[in-house]
């Protein structure tokens, strides 16, 4: 009964969202007062979040913590756009942008049609990168390891499903909507090859995160003069609390590492900009990888941390 409660209330939230937000998006013109309603429903949707996941196992809680954010950021994003720019996003447009496309990319969708140069390229290697991420997964859930293995197992099944969602499936879906001629960015774009913290956090990881952020966050923060590093040192913050809720919520511990993560990549993204790093790591492509995949992937199981692994993976190994 909780887990059709719950899940009932978080259709409900997600429903009344998207009906309201249409009109709102439209009829409010104010920058400020479009701010602050975004704000609010935000706020709202990621309390509702956690007061309804709390009887549900940690299984129940991801789904329904991550939706619930999803439409949190799609009310900041929208609202934080003048609504001018959104002359152009109708009703069937504002559908596909809300429900059907995991970006905040709302630019893609206020255009007319656009060619779709890389639209197979993108779909069929999404497909590929999803099915055998996918399949390597489902093999390594039924191996039968010692007790001592299990947590390597764990987290190699967790990287493996990460492959499989963020990068086939997701990769997949903007090939899609390329093919019927939104312009939309893959949401992760290949960050294996970043050459800096900024090119991986700017450019290529988890791009939805990345332009809500950017928009709430960055923009208005440089608009009222912060210095460029104390602005990306409120991003990663901020960024770090939005995934205590994500992953040590739903998991029930482990907190304070997704907030450490998040520190780190603060931290490198500080000494980036030191001259005497940039004279080191330009001296090499290789170097300039090196740095960029060790201070991005090193410090990952503080974020994908043991009590998520335990919690969420560790009971379907075999």
């Amino acid at each position: 009964m909780p887990l059709i409660w719950s899940v009932a209330g978080a259709l409900a939230a997600l429903v009344a969202t998207g009906l309201a937000l249409y009109p709102l998006i439209h009829r409010v013109r104010a920058p400020g007062r479009r701010r602050l309603i975004a704000w609010l429903i935000a706020l709202a949707l990621l309390g509702l979040g956690g007061w309804l996941g709390r009887p549900l196992p940690p299984w129940g809680r991801l789904p329904l913590a991550w939706a619930l954010t999803f439409a949190a950021f799609k009310a900041l994003v929208l609202l934080h756009t003048p609504a001018a720019a959104l002359a152009g996003l109708g009703w069937w447009r504002y559908c596909g942008f809300l429900a059907g496309w995991v970006g905040m990319d709302v630019e893609a969708w206020t255009a007319g049609r656009a060619p779709a140069a890389a639209a197979r390229q993108r779909m069929s290697s999404g497909a590929a990168l999803l099915v055998a991420a996918a399949g390597a997964a489902w093999l390594l859930l039924g191996l039968a390891l010692p007790e001592r293995w299990r947590l390597a197992q764990a987290w190699c099944v967790w990287v493996l499903g990460v492959i499989a969602v963020f990068f086939g499936s997701t990769r997949l879906l903007a090939g899609f909507w390329n093919w019927l001629g939104r312009p939309v960015r893959p949401v992760f774009d290949r960050p294996v090859y970043a050459r800096s913290l900024a090119d991986w956090w700017g450019r290529r990881w988890n791009l939805a995160v990345h332009d809500t952020l950017a928009l709430t966050i960055w923009q208005p923060l440089r608009g009222r003069g912060v210095p460029p590093a104390w602005a990306s040192a409120a991003v990663f913050l901020l960024s770090g609390l939005l995934h205590e809720l994500l992953l040590s919520y739903p998991a029930g511990g482990g907190w304070g590492g997704p907030s450490a993560y998040f520190a780190i990549q603060a931290g490198g993204m500080v000494a980036e900009r030191r001259a005497g790093l940039r004279r080191i790591l330009r001296a090499a492509p290789w170097r300039r990888a090196a740095w960029t995949l060790g201070v991005a992937l090193l410090p990952a199981p503080l974020l994908f941390h043991p009590p998520l692994l335990r919690a969420l993976v560790r009971p379907w190994l075999g």
